[in-house]
């Protein structure tokens, strides 16, 4: 559960509205990252071609980029983007289009107890149908209906 998506200035020579605004810009992602991975490869459908990848070891170095201007745009998870967001409300703004939403599931031994794994598949539906998911979401500052794939494009 996740999105991955586009940060830059609220206006100005940086303001898209659409990622594929971004063709020609610069941007900035974390290294190992998805965001990594899609914009350095040009196989990927619906990413934009950008001039520049610049990729950084932590995601400090990544907002840094794009506070000194040395990018027009940085892509990340969004809770990360979000999480610097915070710190400056009025300077940067997201990109409501994701490139990639992202699927989490829980792996077992093959010889792992059947019974237990059943129950645990039971209960993490029990939490999506009852809110108990959406609610933990929410904490995070994200958008349950997007993070969880009710709101997906």
């Amino acid at each position: 559960m996740g999105r991955t998506i586009s940060l830059q200035p609220p206006d100005g020579s940086g303001a898209y509205g659409q990622l594929k605004d971004l063709t020609g810009k610069m941007i900035a992602v974390q290294e190992t990252s998805k965001a990594e991975e899609y914009f350095l490869r040009s196989d990927f459908e619906g990413i934009p071609d950008v001039s520049l990848v610049y990729c950084f070891s932590n995601m400090d170095e990544v907002f840094a980029a794009l506070r000194k201007n040395y990018v027009e745009a940085i892509c990340g998870h969004e809770s990360a983007l979000i999480s610097f967001i915070n710190t400056a409300p009025d300077e940067y703004r997201l990109l409501e289009e994701s490139f990639l939403y992202s699927a989490l599931g829980v792996a077992f031994d093959i010889q792992y107890d059947e019974e237990f794994v059943e129950e645990l598949v039971k209960t993490l539906g029990d939490m999506m149908n009852d809110g108990t998911t959406a609610a933990i979401v929410g904490k995070y500052g994200l958008d349950a209906e997007k993070s969880l794939g009710r709101g997906n494009d």
